[in-house]
């Protein structure tokens, strides 16, 4: 009985020292993982059942242990690897098993740092694609080892801050090769063709050499070197020519530049007549510092074109101004000018104020004063409207004394008047009416209408004159009107005598001659006496000069009352036309 005690006492004092064993276990597991083993709810359980839920719980925490060391594995194994290929230093964790807090702190940290391997690892590629490229543009081979390793051996490249700036330079470094190689190429190119244009090269030869050596690369501007040469060659042969021709360019950029004759002189090769290749040499030289000149400058240049255009169209409008007959224009005419004469005032005070910034910013990057013509800016545009001043004054005083000698070669008798009523003149009695008839038609003034035909005047001078010429004149039509040549008449101090047929054979007449029936006065008198004459009293007026276009007007013959006199009109001036010749 008492071995069954001793034993029972000592299974007692076993179990209560593994249960120690156990709790003891649980919370140092629980403290290494952060959390919190309580053993109240143990208390009243036997020892049996308490070591059995200690083992189990022991268990489970030891195995929360062993998966939080293998994920903290996993984790630390990733840092290094991100770490080896950024170039990181490795940071990892401060205690073996590391809290839930701690892990997720991590984890953020593992996130940030694989964001960046791809960042980078993005950027060599691109990088690398590119350098790649130009490397073969320019037909070029790794020479560096940190070359070769970009090119053939990327796998181990490290994204190191240090090797992604190498990659940087190296990058910027091609890229201003492939520049410099594309200028040189297109430089050489111009020089090679303007050569090719001087010597006349066949047009298959400068296909076939240019599709041969296509691209930048050194092979291509070794070839352009050497064709270059060999023109060049060729050109000495012959240099006079091309030394003319590079005159003339340089002539071209004297003009666009507006340079002064002092600074074309400055240039005393211009006049050399030895033709050598140093020559040519010069005359290169000058048009490219010329050429350079006017790009630098180029918007300067555009700017004061456009300024003297627009003063030029000032001076345009301003001389249109003074023309007379633009008043006769009705077309609109005045209103373009006027809206162009506007528009010209708005835009020269603004071009002024960017030339005169550009040509500050020119000064003070040059340190030298930008001269037009070898006069400043303000100096041209002043001189520019000085003389234009000074033109006006000379045609205001051409426009005078043109004027003054032409009034006095004018006589006072020569000055016009206007037609009207007193320039309708009737015939005098030296000069009467005569019968129409196959040879003969009446005079007219030109500013009367035309006149019906009267009938033959008993005048027997007159008489014998028709019959001396009526055989050998044409039948004639009157349909022009004369505006010359007609001699005046020395009017008679006496009244002037008209002698007017009767109507009937004024009526056979028209008969007979139906080509003169043009046209018929219908409200015309014709007052007639037993006698078939009428006694017209004109009174004397003063002989008018005839006008350029007689007005034609319809005259009424009137005969005052108790006046033994009538008024007559003369037929308006016409030249003849022959219709038919009598036989």
């Amino acid at each position: 009985m008492k071995d069954m005690v001793e034993e029972s006492n000592q299974k007692k004092k076993d179990l209560l020292k593994n249960v120690k064993t156990l709790i003891h276990t649980a919370r140092k597991i629980s403290k290494e993982l952060g959390t919190n083993f309580a053993t109240e709810a143990y208390d009243d359980l036997p020892l049996i059942e308490l070591e059995i839920l200690l083992k189990e719980q022991v268990d489970q925490l030891q195995h929360l242990k062993d998966q939080r060391l293998k994920y903290i594995e996993e984790l630390l194994a990733k840092e290094s690897e991100i770490c080896k290929k950024i170039g990181a230093k490795i940071v990892g964790f401060n205690n073996a098993l590391p809290s839930e807090q701690e892990i997720k702190e991590f984890e953020n940290y593992l996130n940030i740092q694989e964001m960046e391997m791809t960042r980078l690892s993005d950027l060599f590629k691109d990088s690398r694609r590119s350098i790649l490229k130009m490397m073969e543009d320019l037909q070029a081979t790794p020479a560096l080892n940190f070359e070769r390793m970009v090119c053939h051996d990327h796998n181990n490249f490290v994204f190191s801050p240090s090797n992604m700036s190498l990659l940087r330079d190296l990058r910027e470094r091609l890229k201003e090769q492939v520049d410099a190689a594309k200028s040189e190429a297109q430089e050489k190119k111009e020089t090679l063709k303007a050569l090719w244009d001087y010597l006349d090269e066949p047009a298959e030869h400068r296909q076939h050499f240019l599709e041969t050596y296509t691209g930048y690369s050194r092979i291509t501007l070794n070839a352009l070197n050497v064709e270059i040469k060999r023109c060049k060659e060729k050109r000495s042969e012959n240099v006079a020519n091309y030394v003319k021709k590079v005159r003339c360019e340089i002539e071209n950029y004297w003009k666009l530049c507006k340079f002064s004759e002092l600074q074309k002189k400055s240039f005393t090769a211009m006049k050399c007549q030895t033709y050598t290749d140093d020559l040519l040499t010069l005359h290169e030289m000058e048009a490219e510092s010329l050429k350079k000149y006017y790009n630098n400058n180029k918007k300067i240049f555009e700017l004061l074109d456009e300024w003297e255009i627009q003063f030029e169209k000032l001076k345009e409008l301003d001389q249109r101004a003074n023309d007379p007959d633009r008043y006769h224009n009705r077309g609109g005419q005045l209103l373009m000018e006027e809206k162009e004469r506007k528009a010209a005032e708005k835009k020269l005070p603004k071009l002024e104020a960017q030339l005169d910034s550009l040509i500050e910013d020119y000064e003070k990057l040059n340190k030298k004063a930008f001269t037009v013509h070898g006069l400043s800016l303000k100096e041209y545009m002043n001189e520019k409207r000085e003389n234009y001043e000074v033109e006006k004054e000379n045609l205001k005083l051409a426009r005078k004394q043109a004027k003054d000698k032409s009034a006095k070669k004018t006589p006072l008798s020569t000055s016009k008047r206007t037609p009207g009523a007193s320039m309708l003149r009737v015939t005098p009695a030296s000069n009467r009416l005569r019968t129409p008839g196959p040879s003969n038609m009446s005079r007219m003034t030109p500013a009367a209408k035309r006149k019906l035909p009267y009938d033959v005047s008993p005048n027997t001078s007159n008489k014998k004159r028709m019959v001396s010429t009526e055989k050998h004149k044409p039948t004639l039509v009157v349909n022009k009107v004369r505006r010359s040549g007609r001699k005046k008449t020395r009017r008679s101090k006496n009244d002037t005598m008209l002698s007017v047929s009767s109507y009937g054979n004024f009526q056979e007449h028209l008969e007979n001659r139906d080509e003169l029936r043009s046209s018929i006065l219908p409200e015309e008198t014709v007052l007639r006496k037993g006698s078939n004459m009428m006694t017209i009293k004109t009174p004397m007026k003063t002989p008018m000069k005839t006008p350029l276009k007689p007005v034609r007007r319809k005259v009424v013959a009137s005969t005052p009352a108790g006046s033994s006199n009538a008024r007559s009109l003369r037929s308006t001036p016409r030249s003849p036309k022959i219709v038919a010749t009598p036989h």
